[in-house]
């Protein structure tokens, strides 16, 4: 189906900041730092856009200078933004270890990706459209599958065709098939005519039969990994084509191989993000006319080139890929001193040199502890009683709010995905928001809720002081966001 040129593209998906440490050596980052806008939506959007393709993207970045960086390298490349930062949850990151030439994920962030709901789905967003690509991940958390499977039955409802990319089997891990299948189906409605379950590869033999017909309609594409096609083997679903790519082999159209052309990628290759690469190409070819097997074509050619740009070992990681002048490892900050407002309030507590520095320049990376243990904005405030962070990791002390909550295992919680964060950068810093009871470094308030403020720590800075960072408040830091209001 070939769609009248000047038609855009618009790519559902989360928008991420891809952190890569090059690690040959004891230190993480010893062999290099580097960062990108990520996201398979953004890679998918990129390639589209570097086609000469218009593209929108919906997906969302915090108020952070991440975010603005983010936003400023995809307009420079010709891809819309349909939604504005989220005030509250920080841009969303995913940090990455290569070994051996080949990347592999260690700790995932999403932040302001969580923030998507029914407002960022409104009818303008299909305006001037002729596709709708939905990227897997944007179906992991309730308000972004929500905003995919609005707009996917909108798409359908103006005649428009809609592809999806499940992702790798890990991202949907705790779903069995049933509702896995009705995860993918977006909610579309029921087609008789519609081929049900892909077809792909069983292995090395060849190609294997489609999954029996049942479930709800689904995308009028969808493009799975084989690995994901393992796993829809017992799930409900369907889709009007499918094309299956098989790594090194090439893809599958129909239960037949496209092969990629011997010698174009070499064995054991990084293939992370090629994926994405070869849904642009082929959603580029199919909308200028081309059938899908040619289609499949040109996306192989294209993933190839995109694996080609990767050298493995400790050289240039690739394309996309700006390394950070400092070369420091990043510097883990209270995401309210880096103009995300996610303290108790609902406010942000902004640092002048946080809010100033692109990742490429000097990473900060944004984390709320409270947040990240389970908490929402704004909320109660809270506050350490029977001692400080460190009598809390001993359980020895308590974290409660104002009307009398019991927080201390959220608190717990965050305090453990920070440790996570800084062990999966090596981070040696960490710029914290002073007399709270979790990112307090110096002073936190006494429990009484009376504005009084007592030597220690919260139970984050604590953590983190136990792995051996340097916990620096943000006066030391060269920042000077004020002081906090009581409870904070």
């Amino acid at each position: 189906m070939k769609v009248p040129a000047g038609k855009r593209v618009v790519v559902v998906g989360e928008v991420m900041l891809d952190v890569l440490c090059l690690s040959p050596g004891p230190a993480l980052t010893e062999g290099g730092l580097y960062v990108r806008a990520g996201g398979s939506a953004v890679l998918t959007a990129l390639a589209l856009a570097a086609a000469g393709r218009p593209v929108a993207l919906v997906g969302r970045v915090g108020s952070d200078a991440n975010g603005a960086w983010i936003g400023d390298l995809l307009r420079s490349a010709g891809v819309t933004l349909t939604v504005p930062p989220s005030r509250t949850l920080a841009t969303g990151y995913v940090i990455l270890h290569r070994r051996r030439g080949v990347d592999r994920v260690v700790y995932v962030e999403r932040g302001a990706n969580r923030d998507l709901g029914p407002e960022d789905a409104g009818e303008q967003t299909l305006d001037g459209a002729g596709w709708l690509h939905v990227s897997g991940y944007s179906l992991i958390e309730p308000g972004p599958a929500a905003v995919a499977r609005s707009l996917a039955g909108l798409a359908r409802r103006r005649g428009l065709r809609v592809s999806l990319d499940p992702g790798v089997p890990r991202a949907f891990g705790r779903l069995g098939p049933e509702e896995l299948g009705r995860t993918l189906s977006l909610g579309l409605e029921a087609d008789p005519g519609r081929a049900q379950g892909p077809a792909g590869p069983a292995g090395p033999a060849g190609p294997a039969a489609p999954v029996p017909p049942a479930g709800p309609d689904g995308p009028d594409l969808l493009l799975p990994s084989a690995a994901m096609v393992q796993c829809l083997r017992g799930a409900r679903t369907a889709a009007g084509e499918v094309v299956v790519k098989d790594g090194e082999s090439g893809a599958w159209v129909a239960g037949e191989h496209v092969a990629l052309e011997p010698g174009l990628v070499r064995p054991g290759a990084d293939l992370s993000g090629a994926g994405d690469v070869f849904n642009a190409a082929l959603i580029d070819a199919v909308m200028a006319g081309s059938d899908l097997a040619d289609a499949a074509r040109r996306g192989n050619d294209a993933a190839a080139v995109f694996v080609a740009g990767g050298l493995a070992g400790s050289s240039a990681p690739g394309r996309g890929w700006i390394r950070v002048r400092t070369q420091e490892p990043p510097v883990l900050i209270s995401a309210c001193l880096a103009g995300v407002a996610s303290a108790y309030d609902g406010r942000h507590r902004i640092g002048p040199v946080a809010a100033a520095s692109p990742p490429d320049e000097v990473l900060h990376l944004p984390v709320c502890p409270e947040q990240a243990g389970g908490l929402s904005t704004p909320r109660s405030p809270a506050e350490i009683r029977g001692g400080d962070g460190d009598a809390v990791i001993r359980g020895a002390a308590a974290v409660i709010d104002r009307d009398g909550r019991d927080l201390t295992s959220a608190f717990i919680r965050g305090a453990r995905r920070a440790v996570d964060l800084a062990r999966a950068v090596g981070a040696v810093r960490a710029v914290l928001k002073d007399e709270s009871p979790s990112c307090g470094t110096t002073l936190i308030h006494d429990g009484t809720f009376s504005g009084r403020l007592t030597a220690g720590r919260g139970v984050a800075a604590a953590a983190l002081a136990r792995l051996g960072l340097d916990v620096l408040p943000a006066s030391l830091a060269g920042e000077d966001p004020g002081r906090t209001p009581a409870g904070e």
